[in-house]
């Protein structure tokens, strides 16, 4: 916030000085010396800019690489929140990658698994969408329970991973017409 102060005020003081200066309201003889001072501000908020800039500052959560995040645990200058904290947000962006699969999936699945008309799309896109909110809304949860506990951070794990385990079963490995094969067969079998 000071170097922000400090800049505006230099910018202003500079502005000030040339509007002044091209509309002759100073006089020839203070011209010189008032650029002069001008300069040397402007010179004394660039170095004063400078060293905050250079100033260690403690790394936000965002600023750190997620070996950091996840070894945040070993760290003995955070308490026990602040670690906490950070070894959840290192697993989720882990995870974060998953997720993208995850909704990719999901939309697949979906469309590729689905009766192909078009009475049926609402439903499944229905289904869909609202397993999609659950997901996220699970994630959150499990983040929020996580920050206080870290026995619930499998959980945050299996909100991923388990859709995403069932998504390539039904892409991969299901069969509709299974189903419908012993359908028939027991109507043949009641006719």
């Amino acid at each position: 916030m000071k170097r922000l102060l400090g800049l505006n005020i230099c910018i202003l003081v500079t502005f000030l000085f040339e509007l002044l200066d091209g509309s002759n309201m100073i006089p020839s003889q203070y011209r010189l010396g008032i650029a002069a001072i001008i300069l040397i501000i402007d010179v004394i908020c660039a170095i004063i800019a400078i060293i905050e800039s250079r100033k260690k500052k403690d790394q936000t959560v965002r600023e750190k690489s997620v070996f950091e995040l996840l070894q945040s645990g070993r760290d003995n200058t955070l308490d026990d929140h602040t670690q906490r904290k950070n070894i959840v947000e290192g697993n989720r962006r882990v995870l974060y990658p998953l997720y993208n699969l995850l909704f990719a999936l999901l939309a697949c699945v979906g469309l590729l698994v689905g009766n192909f008309n078009r009475r049926g799309q609402t439903k499944i896109i229905t289904v869909e969408v609202l397993s999609m909110i659950i997901i996220l809304g699970g994630d959150l949860a499990f983040t929020n329970l996580a920050g206080r506990s870290l026995m619930v951070l499998p959980l945050l794990y299996l909100n991923c991973l388990l859709p995403l385990f069932i998504c390539f079963y039904l892409l991969f490995f299901y069969n509709p017409f299974y189903f419908r094969r012993f359908k028939i067969k027991e109507r043949q079998n009641e006719n």
